[in-house]
């Protein structure tokens, strides 16, 4: 008979964790969901290659996390094995990390097949012969509209010129 699991040890490898690739609001979510739902599962948590980006980054975020939580942190640099050894068995660390344990294999890309590829070919191409239809539809529209201003302003010109040629008529006809 198998004994369900109690408690859960995590290893996590900071090694080439920094500023760029580390996700703030995630970790604080993930230290919640540790607090507030797994509160008794987390055995111990094993953070290893720890560098000084990561030991900053903890600092911050040590507010967020339990002080009795805290007590299950291990913060060990690149001569981590012999302490994961005193907690792990070895047939259970991962071989990458000097266990026995096999390592994970990466889920590989889907390949996307040539229908595809072409299908996409054909939708970007399509995009973009509508994008470069509206715009020549936005610039011709742009010149009516300033074809139209100017007409505008040439009747209006055109229509003092008359008044004026009224008014020059009622003069001759008073006279």
């Amino acid at each position: 008979m198998e004994y369900p699991i109690e408690n859960v040890t995590i290893i996590f490898n900071v090694k080439n964790m920094g500023w760029s690739n580390f996700d703030y609001s995630g970790s604080k979510e993930g230290a919640f969901i540790l607090m507030n739902y797994y509160v008794e599962r987390l055995g111990k948590l094993f953070f290893i290659n720890m560098g000084w980006i990561f030991s900053t980054l903890y600092k911050i975020g040590k507010s967020w996390i339990d002080p009795e939580t805290q007590t299950k942190f291990f913060f060990l640099k690149s001569n981590f094995l012999d302490t994961l050894k005193q907690y792990i068995d070895e047939d259970s660390i991962p071989k990458s990390l000097g266990g026995k344990f096999p390592d994970p294999k990466p889920i590989p890309k889907k390949k996307k097949t040539k229908k595809q590829l072409q299908e996409e070919k054909e939708k970007k191409e399509k995009e973009k012969k509508e994008k470069e239809k509206k715009e020549k539809e936005e610039k011709v529209n742009t010149n009516q509209k300033s074809k139209s201003f100017s007409s505008d302003k040439d009747n209006k010109h055109d229509s003092d010129d008359d008044s004026d040629d009224f008014e020059s008529m009622q003069s001759d006809d008073e006279k």
